[in-house]
């Protein structure tokens, strides 16, 4: 219910580099989902790696069908 509530509306996730791997993982599939309902999403950061930024990037690339 709450992934229906934010379609369509503007996610933004601030310290997104102060998340574990744990919650990487679950913001890279709430990003998924997200982008795959129509919404679209900013992420703040600071000093995250390459590497995950390019995760989350590819997530929501991939919710919204398009090859990362």
């Amino acid at each position: 219910m709450r992934l229906l509530g934010l379609s369509r509306q503007v996610l933004i996730i601030d310290e997104a580099h102060a998340y574990d791997a744990y919650m990487g993982e679950e913001l890279a599939r709430l990003l998924w989902f997200h982008a795959a309902l129509g919404g679209s999403a900013i992420v703040l950061l600071a000093t995250l790696t390459q590497k995950a930024r390019a995760k989350l990037g590819n997530a929501f690339l991939s919710g919204l069908g398009v090859c990362p």
